[in-house]
């Protein structure tokens, strides 16, 4: 999977699952009655607005970065320590809005409900999309063309350790070496001082 695909299912899994926390959060608050508002708030504006909020906020916490070899804990874990982050931002916003609309002090804790939801839902979407690009990679989709700067033992024993796990995401091409003099011509593609022209013809 190309960088630019992964963004953009990484940007419409977070579309669809943050837009359902907030349907769910907006149900728990509004539609089910379980607080009475005299003016109930919009729902597609705020929608769109906390949408915008947190696709800024997961920008600035590197969640769209390129990923090749991520456990599924450590995405959560990063989304729940983004997710956490950002609510306490949040919850100052909410409580801005229910002070202005008179609203009951417990709505305005509400947002550990709706911190919850969206944890669940952005972490299921991310999870489902990282095992799937986990299992083209194991399948050798999506691999990324990889040069090694160096050609001896160690070299040697990382080509053969990276080319047991496809799942790491790389495609090792050769070995580079570190000088003109090197002992393993066989083994190695040119010199690092040639490195521009060995990329060009290979990669």
């Amino acid at each position: 999977m190309s960088k630019t695909k992964e963004k953009i299912f990484l940007f419409l899994s977070d579309l669809l699952f943050i837009n359902l926390a907030w349907t769910l959060y907006y149900y728990v608050r509004i539609e089910s009655g379980w607080i009475v508002y005299a003016n109930p708030p919009s729902f597609w504006i705020p929608l769109i607005v906390i949408y915008f909020y947190w696709l800024i906020i997961f920008s600035f916490a590197g969640l769209y970065q390129h990923w090749f070899v991520r456990s599924r804990f450590d995405e959560f874990s990063s989304v729940f320590k983004t997710v956490s982050a950002g609510c306490f931002i949040l919850f100052f916003i909410i409580f801005i809005d229910d002070y202005m609309n008179n609203a009951p002090i417990i709505s305005r804790f509400l947002i550990l409900i709706y911190c919850l939801l969206l944890v669940i839902c952005v972490s299921l979407g991310r999870i489902i999309i990282r095992s799937i690009q986990r299992n083209l990679l194991g399948k050798g989709i999506g691999l990324r063309n990889t040069l090694i700067i160096g050609d001896g033992e160690k070299a040697v024993s990382l080509k053969n350790m990276v080319g047991k796990y496809l799942e790491l995401g790389y495609n090792i091409l050769g070995f580079v070496s570190m000088n003109d003099n090197s002992g393993n011509e066989r083994i190695t593609l040119g010199s690092i001082v040639n490195i521009s022209g060995i990329i060009k013809k290979i990669m």
